[in-house]
């Protein structure tokens, strides 16, 4: 079985570490801090960051359970630990998208209300 599917008391404590999740945190914040310079918009996208998270840390729950219905050794080790930067990176994907969103729309109202 693998250990983050197991209850928190049977892996020896109530606390878990999300190295990825943290590691998505503070990669959202470097990015946000070299890519754009208007200080709303890094705003925008740290807290673009937490339905993302969500969103990818569920994806890979449902992958991890489908995986190890078919194969439960699949679901543990590399192929777990590949699975989780796989995820981080399409979240990564996915917060340039939604700065490049925010940003066509920024430039849509800013070209309505130039003047």
């Amino acid at each position: 079985m693998c250990w983050s599917c197991q209850p928190a008391s049977e892996r020896g404590g109530g606390v878990q570490r999300h190295p990825i999740a943290a590691f998505a945190f503070v990669s959202s914040l470097v990015y946000a801090y070299f890519f754009d310079n208007k200080q709303w918009m890094r705003w925008a996208l740290l807290v673009s960051t937490i339905p993302i998270a969500i969103a990818a840390n569920s994806a890979r729950v449902t992958l991890t359970g489908m995986i190890s219905e078919y194969r439960a050794d699949l679901a543990q080790g590399f192929f777990h630990t590949a699975e989780g930067w796989v995820l981080f990176i399409i979240a990564l994907v996915l917060l340039i998208v939604v700065h490049r969103l925010i940003n066509w729309i920024y430039g849509i109202y800013r070209g309505r209300h130039a003047g």
